[in-house]
């Protein structure tokens, strides 16, 4: 069963000049890099976006995820499609390389102004080294989605460190604090589309869960005004001129959303279902489950 309204992306931080006031004091972000640096960061993982959750969704995966594009996991924005049994498919890869990945990214970083150290393997720009560190759970999912994002950021001279975390030390010691620079983490969209929580301004501080710190006056608008529209057809209005902003910020990388997979017996008809939001909403329709059925007279049904 397809479209759960579970998405993975990797937030990036905005930069050390970007301040957010705590009560415990005022976050810096490590290696002391610029709002500049971080935006060229940003937009140099955000290129490969779509080759990145490609190569995901079929090495980590096995084909049964779908690759996404923005903050909103499919089947919940706009018209749903109810996601039928089907045949377990053949896999469906990207067609770049991991080389031609590492072409494109050295490509932007020399247009950048960065320089390729032979000596040292590292980008520089001045004295500036072009490094970061990924922080995720020490889950087999994540953890592998780490490695496979690291090798091909590797593979193009970018120094990135994983860190993996128990699932616990995460929350309490790196996402609550928002001690990071970059975290692959998931959302839970839900079925209301009540994205406040994760993308406005407001909640960039424990505990809310705008875990990039993005800040944007007009996608804060945006948000409150979807949060309370009751009107299904403005809201959807509404967060798709959302969509368009954070394309244009590129706060996350936005990976894949996983699939739900369920065996259904080839005799079992009319299962039918939309976005789940957890395992036991794939029986909200079953009472339309069924496996015989019979012709009646009308007079006995009406």
């Amino acid at each position: 069963m397809r479209y759960p309204t579970l998405l993975l992306a990797l937030f990036i931080t905005s930069g050390c000049a970007e301040r957010v006031e705590r009560n415990e004091g005022a976050i810096v972000f490590k290696h002391g890099k610029t709002p500049g640096e971080h935006r060229l960061l940003r937009d140099l993982l955000s290129r490969f976006e779509a080759e990145s959750g490609i190569r995901v969704v079929d090495e980590i995966l096995k084909g049964y995820g779908t690759v996404l594009d923005g903050p909103i996991p499919p089947g919940v924005l706009g018209e749903v499609f109810p996601a039928t049994p089907q045949p377990l498919g053949d896999l469906v890869g990207g067609n770049t390389t991991d080389s031609q990945h590492a072409l494109q990214a050295r490509t932007l970083l020399s247009e950048g102004g960065w320089t390729f150290s032979e000596e040292e393997r590292v980008w520089k720009k001045k004295d500036v080294v072009l490094t970061f560190t990924l922080a995720t759970a020490d889950e087999p999912e994540l953890s592998a989605t780490a490695e496979v994002l690291a090798r091909e950021w590797r593979a193009a001279g970018i120094s990135v460190d994983v860190h993996l975390y128990p699932l616990s030390e995460l929350n309490t010691v790196v996402l609550r604090p928002r001690n990071y620079e970059a975290i692959l983490f998931g959302e839970v969209v839900g079925r209301s589309l009540d994205l406040f929580a994760f993308w406005h301004s407001s909640q960039r501080n424990d505990p809310g869960l705008n875990l990039s710190l993005y800040t944007n006056a007009k996608a804060d608008r945006l948000l409150a005004e979807g949060r309370a529209t009751i009107n299904t057809h403005e809201r959807e209005k509404l967060y798709e001129q959302f969509v368009e902003l954070v394309a244009e910020d590129r706060p996350a990388v936005f990976l894949y959303a996983p699939e739900f997979i369920y065996l259904v017996s080839k005799s079992l008809k009319g299962v039918e279902l939309g976005a789940l939001t957890t395992p036991a909403e794939r029986y909200l329709n079953v009472h339309e489950w069924h496996i015989n059925t019979e012709r009646v007279w009308d007079i006995f049904v009406n």
